[in-house]
């Protein structure tokens, strides 16, 4: 679980997480800074777009430099077979790579190598940019 600050509340706002499970709760403040919570109709996140766009339906009227405060839950699920094989696949042939290669070199030159079947594997659920 993230959360995010989003200081102009009545903008869309990008989430560049992923993957995306869902909103776990919202806070928005008014101009005096007092508190209130927001109701899952208060909020949109469009979770199925990459990055995810997240943007308020409610009457948010803040000048605060924070003015919403969301918590977003981000994974695959809890259960194993919700992580995708790729993944899984990339996580056996990291530990087959540094199985390989332990003790091999001193400790503080560790890691030394990634094996390039990883990279790979990971490539489509990594976000790469140049703000993140």
């Amino acid at each position: 679980t993230w959360r995010y600050y989003i200081s102009n509340p009545r903008h869309a706002a990008r989430i560049n997480r992923y993957p995306v499970i869902g909103i776990t709760d919202a806070i928005g403040y008014d101009t005096s800074g007092n508190a209130s919570a927001l109701s899952a109709s208060d909020i949109t996140l469009d979770h199925r777009t990459r990055p995810a766009d997240l943007s308020v339906n409610a009457d948010v009227s803040s000048q605060a430099a924070n003015g919403l405060d969301v918590d977003i839950e981000f994974g695959f699920g809890d259960l194993g077979v919700d992580v995708p094989e790729p993944i899984k696949r990339a996580i056996l042939v990291l530990v087959a790579h540094w199985y390989a290669f332990r003790a091999e070199v001193m400790p503080s030159q560790q890691p030394v190598s990634l094996p390039a079947q990883y990279d790979r594997l990971i490539a489509p659920y990594r976000h790469r940019g140049l703000c993140a």
